[in-house]
């Protein structure tokens, strides 16, 4: 159990936040790397999860995390089928 950062609720999930960083569970060399060997255009990726391109910069930058829906769509789009590949990508240990 961890207490969550900034409020009086109990978490009974695992916290990602290290005192003033917060890490990101999305392997983004990998993720970009796919991208990449898609061979699609970025804009047409970002459209198909339903994130702008500064939405995207934004998680970049930030070490924001993917939603559910939004891992289920970039796996589709990107053909990504084998769990051992979803895993490295998107539920690294960084």
């Amino acid at each position: 159990m961890v207490l969550c950062y900034g409020c009086s609720k109990k978490s009974y999930t695992p916290s990602k936040k290290i005192i003033g960083k917060e890490e990101s569970m999305t392997n983004w060399e990998l993720l970009e790397r796919k991208i990449d060997e898609s061979g699609l255009r970025r804009m047409y990726i970002y459209k198909q999860v339903g994130i702008s391109r500064s939405g995207w910069n934004h998680k970049k930058k930030n070490n924001g995390d993917f939603s559910v829906n939004q891992i289920t769509a970039l796996c589709e789009v990107l053909h990504i089928t084998r769990l051992s590949e979803k895993e490295q990508i998107f539920f690294a240990k960084v």
